[in-house]
C-alpha cells in the first residue's frame, strides 16, 4: 500500500477571479473565502478546469475504455459512461448501476473520483484583492454602452501571487488513469493552465512549475511511522520525489500506436490550437482607464496598474482587446456579407453577426441589430418550447447551426463558451511606462470657446508596447482568416484600442508576431492548413507545433502562405451563412427600411466588386 501525492506550484499570469457567487457594497463579485474569511482557491475548481480538459483529450489517445464521454455528446441520460476521464474524476451517476449489467453487483455502478483535491491558499497570506471594473461596447456608437447596463466591476486576485496545490491520488489508479493526468499537467506546464471566471477575456490564466510525485510505501516501517506521526506526509524526508513522470508518460502517450485519430469523434474532442502573439506599439497616447487608479493619482483619467498603489506596472487587460477585436470582427463579417447580398430583404436572412449586448424586443426599440440569445429565447417561447438557455448539440456534439450567428461561435455568447482566449498583455520586457499629463476642455458649440466647467484631464501613456497573446482551441480555418484579418485591421489604424480613441489615442502597430499551431498527428494538420507544407512539428505538452513569425504584420508575406486559404475559407464562410428561422430578424433599424435612421446603403456602401472567393 502507497500514500500518493502530487505537489504543483502554481503563480498566477494574469488577475485570476474563483468567485464566491456573492457581491456587496464594495464590489458585485467577491472572491472565494472559506469559514474564516480567508481568501481560498477552492479545489472543485481546479478539479472541474482539469476534468474538462481531461474529458477532450481522453478520446484522442489509445487508453483501454470507452472512448468519448457521453457529456461531449450532450446525452443526459443518467447513467454509468465508463470512459477515462469518468474513471479518473469520477462518474456524472456514481450511484447508477448499469443497465447493461448481467447481474445486480452493485460494483457495475459508478466510482467516485481516483483524486483528492485540496483546496489552495495564496502563499502571500492575500486577505483581499483589487477590484477590476468591465464595460461592454456598443455595436453601434463604438463606445461604452450604457443602455443595455453592461457595466459591472470584481474582485480578483492579482497577478503574480503564489499557491501550493496539492493531489491525493488512490492507490489503486490504474497506468493509463495516470497517462491521462500526465497529459492534462502537461498542458498546464505549457501554459494552458486557466481558472476561474472570464478567462476567455484575459483571467486566470497560471504559470505552472514541474509537478512532483510523492510517494510513501507505507509497507516499510519507517515510511508508516512518518505517515501517522505527521499531518504533512507528503513533506516527509523519507518520500521518494519523482519531478520527470510527467515527460515519460507524455513521451508514452505521443506514440503513433497510442494516438486515435480524430475522424468520428465528437467536435468538442481536442484536434489543435493556435496560439498568436505579438507586441502592440502604440503610436502616440494610449489610455484604459482605471477610476481608482485615477483617484489616487489626482486625475479625471489615470491608466490601469497591474496592483493598487501608484508603484505598479501598465497593462492592457485581456477584455479591453477581446472587446475591440469582436468589434471589428463585426463589422468585417457584415460588411462582406453586404457584398454577396442582393438587397436589403437578402441582407437580413444572411447578417453573420449579431449585437449579443441588444434584446430583440425591448421597448422602446432604439438599438440596432439583436441578440442571437434574445432571438433564440423569442423563438422558443413562441413554439412553446422549453428554452435551456444553451446551444444544443447535434449527435456529434456540434452546435446546431441554426443556434447561433458566425461571431457568437467564435467568440462566444450567454449560450456557448468561448474557444478564444484573450489574454492580458503586460509591458514587453525591456521596457519602461513614460507618463504624460494630458489637459480637455470641451467646446461650447455656440460661442466656438471652451465651455464652462467641462475641463478634464487624463495621466495617459506615451508610446508603451505591450506583449499580447491570444489562443484558440480547435481552431478552424475561417476562424483563423477572420482573426487575422481583423488584426490588419488594428495594425492599419482602422480600429483603435483603449479610452479616446476618437481623440487620437489607442493608435497602434503590430510588431513581432509569432503563431503557433499545434496538432496531435498529421491528420489534424492536413485538415487545417491543406496541402501547405508547414515543415516538421515540434514536441510541446501532447501537440506537435509549427512556428511562424514575421517582425511586423505587414511583413507576414510569403512564409505565412497558409493564412491567405484561411481568409478565402472565411470569405466563402459568410457568403454561405444563412440564419435559420430561429435566428431570423424581423424589423431592424440596420436593415428594416433603406430610408430609416441608419440607411444600410450609408452604412456599408456597395463601392467596389468583390469576386466569389
Amino acid at each position: 500500500m502507497r500514500y500518493r501525492a502530487i505537489l504543483i506550484d502554481l503563480e498566477t499570469r494574469t488577475p485570476l477571479h474563483v468567485g464566491s457567487g456573492q457581491g456587496d457594497a464594495t464590489t458585485d463579485a467577491l472572491l472565494g473565502r472559506d469559514t474564516q474569511g480567508r481568501l481560498v482557491l477552492r479545489g472543485s475548481a481546479i478539479a472541474g478546469a482539469m476534468r474538462a480538459l481531461a474529458t477532450r483529450l481522453a478520446p484522442r489517445f489509445q487508453l483501454g475504455t470507452r472512448v468519448a464521454c457521453t457529456s461531449l455528446l450532450g446525452d443526459e441520460a443518467s447513467r454509468v459512461c465508463g470512459c477515462s476521464a469518468c474513471q479518473l474524476f469520477g462518474d456524472l451517476y456514481p450511484g447508477v448501476v448499469d443497465e447493461a449489467a448481467k447481474d445486480d453487483d452493485p460494483d457495475t455502478g459508478g466510482r467516485a473520483s481516483r483524486i483528492w483535491f485540496y483546496n489552495a491558499r495564496p502563499e502571500s497570506g492575500l486577505v483581499a484583492g483589487p477590484i477590476r471594473d468591465h464595460v461592454g461596447i456598443s455595436r453601434s456608437t463604438a463606445a461604452a454602452d450604457r443602455a443595455a447596463g453592461a457595466k459591472f466591476d470584481q474582485e480578483f486576485v492579482p497577478a503574480g501571487t503564489r499557491f501550493r496545490l496539492r493531489l491525493e491520488l488512490d492507490d489503486d489508479l490504474a497506468a493509463n488513469e495516470l497517462d491521462l493526468l500526465a497529459a492534462v499537467l502537461a498542458e498546464w506546464k505549457q501554459g494552458k493552465a486557466v481558472l476561474g471566471g472570464r478567462s476567455a477575456r484575459g483571467l486566470g490564466a497560471l504559470n505552472v512549475q514541474e509537478p512532483r510525485l510523492v510517494c510513501l510505501d507505507l509497507g516499510q516501517p519507517e515510511s508508516l511511522m512518518a505517515f501517522l506521526r505527521s499531518d504533512s506526509p507528503w513533506e516527509s524526508t523519507v518520500t521518494t520525489v519523482d519531478s520527470g513522470w510527467v515527460g515519460r508518460r507524455v513521451d508514452e502517450l505521443r506514440k503513433p500506436e497510442r494516438v486515435r485519430p480524430a475522424k468520428g469523434l465528437p467536435a468538442a474532442v481536442v484536434r489543435g490550437r493556435a496560439a498568436l502573439s505579438f507586441d502592440i506599439q502604440a503610436e502616440e497616447l494610449f489610455l484604459t482607464h482605471d477610476p481608482t487608479v485615477a483617484v489616487h493619482a489626482g486625475f479625471d483619467h489615470a491608466t490601469l496598474l497591474d496592483h493598487e498603489g501608484l508603484d505598479g506596472r501598465p497593462w492592457l487587460p485581456g477584455s479591453s482587446l477581446r472587446g475591440a477585436l469582436r468589434f471589428q470582427a463585426e463589422r468585417i463579417a457584415r460588411t462582406l456579407a453586404t457584398l454577396h447580398r442582393k438587397n436589403l430583404d437578402d441582407f437580413v436572412i444572411h447578417c453573420p453577426a449579431c449585437d449579443p449586448l441588444v434584446n430583440a424586443h425591448e421597448e422602446p426599440r432604439n438599438e440596432p441589430l439583436a441578440s442571437c440569445d434574445s432571438l433564440l429565447g423569442d423563438w422558443y417561447r413562441s413554439q412553446g418550447q422549453e428554452d435551456r438557455g444553451e446551444a444544443r448539440l447535434d449527435n456529434c456534439g456540434e452546435p446546431d447551426p441554426g443556434e447561433l450567428c458566425l461571431a457568437c461561435r467564435l467568440f462566444g455568447s450567454t449560450r456557448l463558451g468561448s474557444r478564444l482566449r484573450v489574454g492580458d498583455s503586460p509591458l514587453a520586457e525591456g521596457t519602461s511606462p513614460v507618463l504624460k499629463a494630458v489637459d480637455f476642455l470641451a467646446i461650447d458649440r455656440f460661442t466656438g470657446g471652451g465651455r464652462d466647467k467641462a475641463k478634464f484631464d487624463a495621466l495617459a501613456l506615451w508610446k508603451p508596447r505591450f506583449r499580447a497573446e491570444i489562443q484558440l482551441d480547435n481552431p478552424a480555418g475561417w476562424e483563423l482568416g477572420w482573426l487575422l484579418l481583423t488584426l490588419r485591421d488594428l495594425h492599419d489604424g482602422l480600429t483603435g484600442l483603449g479610452f479616446g480613441t476618437s481623440k487620437g489615442f489607442g493608435r497602434v502597430t503590430l510588431h513581432n508576431l509569432k503563431l503557433a499551431i499545434g496538432t496531435i498527428d498529421e491528420a489534424d494538420l492536413k485538415h487545417l492548413a491543406g496541402a501547405v507544407d508547414m515543415g516538421p512539428g515540434l514536441p510541446s505538452g501532447v501537440f506537435l507545433e509549427r512556428i511562424l513569425e514575421a517582425k511586423r504584420f505587414d511583413e507576414i508575406g510569403a512564409g505565412w502562405k497558409v493564412c491567405e486559404g484561411w481568409v478565402h475559407e472565411f470569405v466563402r464562410t459568410v457568403k454561405a451563412f444563412a440564419r435559420s428561422e430561429k435566428l431570423r430578424l424581423q424589423e431592424d433599424d440596420y436593415f428594416g427600411r433603406s430610408s430609416g435612421a441608419y440607411p444600410l446603403e450609408q452604412l456599408y456602401p456597395r463601392s467596389v466588386k468583390v469576386s466569389d472567393d
